[in-house]
């Protein structure tokens, strides 16, 4: 062994005593850790363990942290919308008694000249129950109802009353519709923001048309209701995502059960409140309706024929509006 040199100037210092040193460096050091009194004797004090690294076959089989996953659509979901619809009606009342010939003016009265000229404030209900997203129940029920006075400016036979000319008339009309359809979601056609949704169902009207006058002989009340089947369809898209949609709702049947009826409605739909769930929109639009039914009588036919809201040539009618619920 080659012997340890040390500075020159400096005293060696002997290997015993360098050994001596080193132990007592070490027994220092090593004190803290050595057991006490009441403690574990265990000695020496077990090394921490070290983690094995992970093989890349066990890294590729560790499974994939779960992703929560999607709700999909409730079970329920209903949508209430109550609203008023302004509109007025124009047209022709045919209507005989028993389809006997000269007990009606051919195609009159017109609603002018009985003076159902006024806007009419008309109450909806529009309600629909979806079930998991997939079918939809829609009822809609409007009351539509109107009432005039004017001189008629030519005589008149309706339902056989004889009215003569400037004769004073009050004249009333109720145009009730109950819709109850079913929407197939399902079925969808899905044009980005947009689907085209089909809905086929029936439409029940009412029809009750009275005509008074003191000087007339007989009055006219003719009321009665017609079952007629309806399809159309919605067309709805998203214009500020969650904030504001469009909708166009088209329908109607054309010749089946004597009736023509055709509806039309474009609507904006402005959310207002969301709150957990729920939420509630203004709705804004305009609305349009014809109905025309003749019946199977041989010589003369009842042949209401009648335009509803933007259908009609009043510049104004035909404004909707209401609130929506959805929940």
């Amino acid at each position: 062994m080659t012997p340890r040199r040390h500075a020159p100037g400096s005293p060696a210092i002997p290997p015993q005593r360098t050994t001596l040193l080193q132990l007592a460096l070490l027994l220092v050091v090593a004190a803290p850790a050595l057991p006490q009194e009441g403690e574990d004797p265990a000695w020496p004090p077990p090394l921490p363990r070290l983690s094995e690294p992970q093989s890349l076959d066990a890294a590729r089989t560790r499974p994939a942290p779960r992703v929560a996953e999607e709700e999909g659509p409730p079970a329920l979901e209903v949508q209430i919308t109550l609203g008023v619809w302004i509109g007025g009606v124009e047209g022709h009342l045919q209507t005989p008694r028993t389809g006997q010939p000269g007990t009606t003016s051919h195609h009159r009265p017109t609603t002018q000249e009985i003076g159902l000229t006024k806007l009419g404030v008309l109450p909806y209900v529009d309600l629909s129950l979806v079930a998991f997203g997939s079918h939809e129940l829609h009822v809609t029920y409007v009351h539509a109802e109107f009432h005039g006075r004017d001189r008629l400016a030519e005589s008149l036979v309706s339902q056989r009353a004889q009215f003569p000319r400037d004769a004073i008339v009050n004249s009333g009309l109720i145009l009730d519709t109950f819709r109850l359809t079913y929407r197939a979601p399902w079925l969808s056609l899905k044009l980005g923001a947009w689907s085209i949704t089909p809905e086929v169902g029936i439409a029940l009207t009412w029809f009750d048309y009275t005509l008074t006058s003191r000087q007339a002989q007989g009055r006219v009340g003719r009321a009665y209701s017609f079952l007629s089947p309806y399809v159309g369809g919605l067309i709805r898209g998203e214009l500020i995502e969650d904030t504001l949609a469009l909708e166009v709702q088209l329908g109607g049947s054309a010749y089946l059960n004597g009736a023509t009826v055709v509806d039309a409605e474009v609507r904006l739909v402005r959310r207002l409140w969301e709150f957990d769930g729920a939420d509630l929109s203004l709705v804004l639009g305009v609305r349009g309706s014809w109905l025309r039914r003749r019946d199977a009588q041989p010589l003369e036919q009842n042949d209401p024929n009648m335009r509803l809201g933007v259908f009609s040539t009043d510049p104004i009618g035909g404004v909707t509006f209401g609130l929506r619920l959805r929940f």
